[in-house]
């Protein structure tokens, strides 16, 4: 499956000095920093202090560079790669259930359609535990380092990437980078394997379910929800571009 792109708000801790000049310095860092970096579309900054009861947002840019649109505070836009903790948690959630140890091997807990790709190319799924896959060292390299990878997800950008394609391709293409637990190796396609696990003992789609353990209602995340898997929650601004 295509990786899974969260949508949410920032939220940055802060420890503001006098609430009444927050507001007024947190813009005028927004805007500094999209003044530093050309390349930069936009950015959103939000600050909460409970102490003092009080919230700040500031936007800057662009949320959309084809038409110029500036950056609103309330707008959501795409996290990418921070949904792995949205990921991880969830599997964390599972271990405390009891339904997965981090100690398990991967095979315990993966469909055997992933098991028989990666030992087509020499993956020990007996060996390759939970843990490894958490933290980057299952000696799996990733799908996207695979060069033709990037070009052709560009050309067709409206392709949506199947858990299965992504993982063929990855065997199909590059090597065991080690044994499991050898060595770091930042890898999106482990966390594509991890969201293959929650399916499975989960029985949903991998949105429904990650939603369900982590307890978005309980959290407040009303802005946030994993694009292509479930609609974007009504009644919130347009996504930034």
């Amino acid at each position: 499956m295509t990786p899974i792109l969260v949508l949410s708000a920032l939220l940055l801790a802060a420890q503001p000095q006098s609430s009444d000049s927050v507001g007024v310095r947190l813009q005028s860092i927004a805007d500094s920093v999209v003044r530093a970096r050309p390349r930069m579309p936009g950015i959103l900054l939000h600050v909460e202090s409970t102490r003092l009861g009080k919230k700040w947002s500031a936007a800057a840019g662009l949320s959309d560079t084809a038409r110029h649109v500036a950056m609103k505070p309330d707008q959501p836009f795409r996290i990418a790669s921070v949904t792995k903790t949205y990921t991880a948690a969830a599997i964390l959630r599972l271990v405390e259930q009891g339904v997965v140890s981090l100690s398990d091997p991967i095979s315990k807990h993966l469909p055997r359609e992933f098991i028989a790709l990666l030992e087509r190319d020499n993956y020990r799924t007996d060996s390759i535990t939970v843990e490894h896959l958490l933290s980057h060292r299952s000696g799996l390299d990733e799908h996207t380092a695979v060069q033709s990878y990037i070009p052709l997800s560009l050309a067709n950008p409206r392709k949506h990437w199947t858990r299965a394609e992504q993982v063929t391709w990855l065997v199909d293409s590059l090597q065991p980078i080690g044994k499991p637990g050898e060595r770091f190796k930042y890898s999106d396609t482990g966390y594509i394997l991890l969201g293959a696990i929650i399916e499975h003992h989960t029985g949903k789609n991998y949105g429904v379910a990650a939603r369900e353990l982590l307890g978005f209602d309980k959290l407040g995340l009303k802005q946030t929800w994993f694009e292509t898997l479930e609609p974007a929650p009504a009644g919130i601004a347009e996504r930034a571009h």
